[in-house]
């Protein structure tokens, strides 16, 4: 399994990985073939584009390829994602007598950093009866003869810009 962090200053945020051409044993031939294989990268408990990211799937033998972890404001450490070989996809195959493809996959794990991310501040507004903000300042009346006897208010998160 490999790890990486949300944010550098805790560690690496990018993991890479390497397709290698092994003899019977699994160790890597000392000259790879040429050629280039389908990697699929899948969700785990993390969720690509939102989570994490990657580069490529069609990848150079004896290349290095990666995946980010992107920073968000969710506590989630310890969401993962699998990276693995698609069987049958060799580029040149067809130029050896057998190629075979290892069920090995390669499980990285996200940890979430030591300082939180504020998603949004939730704040109260006046509003109307169907919770739409109003601008004006809110009035209620003792009486209804006189106007509106009950105020409303709204909960709405907001941004930094409020």
């Amino acid at each position: 399994p490999s790890e990486i962090h949300e944010q550098s200053a805790n560690g690496n945020t990018t993991a890479y990985y390497v397709v290698k051409a092994v003899d019977e044993e699994g160790n890597p031939l000392a000259d790879q073939p040429t050629g280039t294989v389908n990697v699929s990268f899948t969700d785990g408990t993390a969720t690509a584009g939102d989570d994490y990211t990657f580069n490529n799937t069609t990848v150079t033998v004896g290349s290095a390829f990666s995946a980010e972890s992107v920073d968000d404001a969710l506590t989630d450490s310890g969401e993962n994602f699998v990276v693995s070989l698609d069987s049958g996809s060799f580029s040149d195959a067809d130029t050896y007598e057998k190629v075979e493809y290892a069920p090995d996959t390669v499980t990285t794990t996200i940890l979430d950093e030591a300082d939180d991310d504020s998603a949004f501040t939730l704040k109260l507004f006046p509003s109307d009866e169907d919770g739409n903000i109003i601008t004006d300042p809110s009035e209620i009346h003792e009486d209804g003869a006189n106007g509106d006897t009950t105020a409303y208010y709204v909960v709405k998160a907001v941004d930094s810009d409020g």
